[in-house]
Parts: C-alpha cells; structure tokens; sequence
C-alpha cells in the first residue's frame, strides 16, 4: 500500500482557510488597537504637555518668562462657572487692564489659558486691556475626561461670556483664539452677543472632520474613511458629539462679528487652506493675515511686529 506524501486539495483548501482567518484576525486586532491608541491619546485629558516640536525650542526661554510674568501679576486672579451643561467646573483667569477692552483668549489643544496667553504677551502686554484666559474643558485647572476639540467648548465659552457680561459690565469683547480655540471662537461667529466686538482666529481648522482626516492621512497613513467612522462612534459614545457635527464653515457663512484670520505658510499640522477655505466662506468683515515660515501656532513669535500690527488695528478699527 502507497501512501501518498502530498495534500489533498481539500487539505489544501483548509489550511488556506485557516492561514486567511488568521491573518484577518491579526489585521483586526492590529487595526482595533490603533484605533484605541488613537482615540485614548486624542481624545482623553492628559496632565502633561509634551507635544512641543523641535521646532519650537528657540522659543522657550520666551514664553516661560512671558508665563511667569503673567503669574506674577498681582491683578491676576482666578474665576468658575460652571459648563453648559452643568457637568463640569471650568476655570478662567483675570489679568486687570486700564480700558473698556477685554481679550478673551482661548486656548488650543492640550495646552491652557495661561501657557496660550504667553504666546501673546508681548501682543498685548502695553495695551492696558483687560485679558481673559479660559482653561477649557479636560484642560488646566478645568474639570473633565474628555476633549471637545472647540465642538462642546464654543459651547462653554457662551457661558463665559454671560459670566464676563455680568461680572465685566460695559466690555468691549474681543475673542482671540488659536488653534482649538480658533476653531472654538469661529462657531461664535454667528452668535448674537452685543459685547463681542469682533474675533481673531489664529491657524483655525474648517471642522473637527476635517482636521482628523488630514491627521489620518498625513501623519497616521491608514486607510481614513474606516478609521473616521470608527472614531466617530468612539467620539459620540465616550466624548458626547460627532465629529462632523459643528461645520465651521456653515457658521461663517452666517458670521456677524467682523473676523482677522490668521495662519502660519509653513503650518502643516493644520493646514494653512483650512484658514482660506474659512476665510472664502465668511459672510462678515474680514482680514487675512498669512506669516511667513510660521508653523502651527508660531504665528505670534516668527514676525511678532507685523502680528502686533495687524491684530492691535484690527482692535482699534472695531471699539474706537
């Protein structure tokens, strides 16, 4: 009797079998835990703040002595309200000016309202306005687990200003926003507050959909469309919101405050045509500054004199 040394084909076809099952669920599994990795380093609050680039280093020694200024103000103090909706307490902090202006800073993406503000100190410091720097939600001495990525805290930020309204009576409200908080304060564009003068919105995105294809796409290389639906349930089912539930552009295309938007050329974590884009949308008064070799956020230190310039006329041109 001969045995014979080689498969059937239907040994054949059952270890193919088997060899496919495996490696789909060893994709699976890989695909899962980037998706986790990314929804737990994205969206969760952290306590440290280590995401500056390389990039940025010629710039510390700057910014810890404007913090340390602003901490040293001994007309700096701290104020809470609670957020919209009434989870969470939130945190802001008052600089006392000499005017009837007050800049409400909001700041961007795991940073806080005093570490944001120091990139504008110099902007600012011999202004005599009043400075308002909010800690958002999941941020500095704010209450939370999760971030809002400018979606809940525009939100917030109208509880804000019913407490500044109140508290600060017969302020005229400029909002300065970078990044997450330039998002934040582009959803205000639309928002009916007599007090608010007008908005500067420093390397703003088009939407919270949009800025996280552009980081799939650029930084992560995966395929977008599988892990954008897969982060949005993630999003709506821990965070409270979907990612494409704010369009920044449909609220500028309704915009009623004047807006001077600012973006760094050399930004590429979020795009400089994300500010175009939003600037081609609004429906109001604007101004467009673009910086010269700013990346993200730099804007302010790269060409500090045609900042200043710009963002102190386009205050002057809306409360005098």
């Amino acid at each position: 009797m001969i045995v014979s040394l080689v498969p059937s084909n239907m040994e054949w076809y059952n270890w193919l079998l088997i060899i496919v099952v495996v490696l789909l669920i060893l994709s699976l599994i890989f695909f899962a835990t980037i998706i986790f990795v990314l929804y737990k380093s994205t969206f969760k609050r952290k306590h440290s703040n280590n995401l500056l680039p390389d990039d940025w280093s010629c710039f510390l020694d700057k910014l810890k002595e404007a913090k340390q200024a602003l901490l040293s103000n001994p007309t700096l103090s701290e104020h809470h309200i609670r957020s919209y909706d009434d989870k969470l307490d939130l945190c802001g902090y008052h600089i006392k000016g000499n005017s009837d202006i007050l800049i409400l800073l909001l700041h961007g993406y795991r940073s806080s309202g005093l570490s944001d503000l120091s990139l504008f100190y110099n902007i600012y410091k011999d202004t005599n306005f009043d400075l308002f720097a909010v800690d958002h939600r999941s941020h500095g001495k704010s209450e939370g687990t999760h971030i809002g990525f400018g979606t809940l805290d525009y939100r917030d930020v109208k509880k804000w200003l019913e407490y500044l309204k109140e508290n600060f009576p017969d302020k005229k409200i400029i909002i300065h926003g970078v990044s997450m908080g330039a998002n934040t304060a582009l959803l205000l564009s639309d928002y009916q507050c007599e007090e608010v003068k007008g908005i500067i919105a420093d390397c703003g995105y088009t939407s919270v959909y949009e800025q996280f294809k552009h980081i799939i796409k650029t930084m992560i290389r995966l395929p977008s469309s599988l892990m954008l639906k897969i982060t949005n349930i993630l999003s709506k089912r821990f965070c409270g919101y979907e990612l494409h539930e704010e369009d920044t552009k449909k609220h500028l295309e309704r915009a009623i405050k004047p807006i001077l938007f600012i973006h760094g050329d050399k930004d590429y974590f979020v795009p400089t045509i994300f500010t175009t884009e939003n600037y081609a949308c609004c429906n109001s008064s604007k101004n467009l500054l673009i910086v010269a070799n700013a990346t993200h956020a730099q804007s302010a230190l790269v060409d500090e004199v045609q900042y200043k310039n710009k963002v102190l006329d386009f205050i002057e041109s809306l409360t005098k």
